[in-house]
């Protein structure tokens, strides 16, 4: 068939039919074989179209089959198509792995409803607990106090509860007395105490001072003694007792310590006195003194 294709169209160049080439493995061992098999079909074809032209022979091989030559120089130049043929390189980018999509995100972890309602129910116990002890400590503040006002003077709190009960002195004299003692057993409180709120801040003021507690601290400091000092003041039983009296501290002979000036003293709630005024005098006070009859 192939001889009588050769005659009826001599000088015709017979094409090698074209086949589709199958995509090539991935394997590395595969791909040779199958190249392999490539170059040794296009060399068969090689040589059929090569016999066609020149009319040469395939020689063969003891076992029958034939055995493909290579083909002949052409007169006048080299042969007309390179032997064997090169074969087509697959693209690099036809061996690219194809590219994995990004994974999807995990799924998220639905809260149960049971766990919504308790998270709620508790939250709201939480603000129930917190509104109930501010409520309760304000209605106990409210009935009780809140204790801030007992430790300080009673003249500051309008002379403290002598209202209700007998808590200052039972006489003026002693009333006075008991700044000089208290001044020595350096208790400010206590000093403060037997002051009404406008006679304290002018003790202070009058002994060269901010305030009443400052003042009988530093005038502590001025007692040279303690007993002396306590027992400057004593009651007059040659001047009648009245709802007000005025006393000063340069009618007495003052030992131990500074003399206090004169204070005015009015009877309050209970048969008390409480000190509601304050002036200064002259320290050391005037060396002529009224004479004073012992008390009885």
């Amino acid at each position: 068939m192939a001889d009588q294709r050769g005659e009826e169209h001599p000088g015709a160049e017979v094409e090698p039919a074209r086949r589709a080439d199958p995509t090539p493995p991935a394997d590395p061992e595969q791909l040779r074989q199958f190249q392999q098999f490539q170059q040794f079909q296009e060399f068969l074809k090689f040589s059929e179209a090569q016999k066609n032209q020149q009319g040469g022979e395939v020689a063969q091989q003891p076992g029958g089959e034939p055995t493909p030559q290579p083909p002949a120089q052409q007169s006048g130049g080299e042969l007309s198509q390179q032997y064997p043929p090169p074969l087509p390189q697959p693209s690099q980018q036809q061996w690219l792995p194809a590219q994995q999509p990004p994974p999807p995100p995990p799924p998220k972890v639905a809260v149960p409803r049971w766990l919504k309602r308790f998270g709620g129910k508790l939250l709201s116990a939480l603000l129930l607990l917190i509104v109930l002890l501010i409520a309760g400590k304000l209605a106990y503040n409210h009935f009780f106090g809140t204790g801030e006002e007992d430790n300080r003077p009673a003249a500051e709190t309008g002379g403290g509860n002598y209202q209700e009960r007998p808590l200052l002195a039972p006489t003026p004299y002693e009333s006075v007395r008991g700044v000089y003692d208290h001044i020595a057993q350096n208790d400010a409180t206590d000093t403060c105490n037997l002051f009404d709120e406008q006679a304290r801040q002018q003790f202070a003021v009058n002994m060269g001072f901010p305030d009443c507690k400052a003042a009988a601290t530093a005038l502590n400091a001025l007692v040279t003694h303690d007993n002396d000092y306590a027992e400057s003041i004593k009651k007059r039983s040659d001047v009648p007792i009245q709802s007000t009296m005025r006393i000063s501290s340069c009618s007495y002979t003052v030992k131990g310590g500074p003399s206090l000036g004169a204070f005015t003293v009015t009877m309050v709630e209970h048969e008390q006195w409480l000190i509601t005024g304050h002036e200064k005098e002259p320290n050391p006070c005037p060396a002529v003194k009224p004479s004073v009859p012992p008390s009885n």
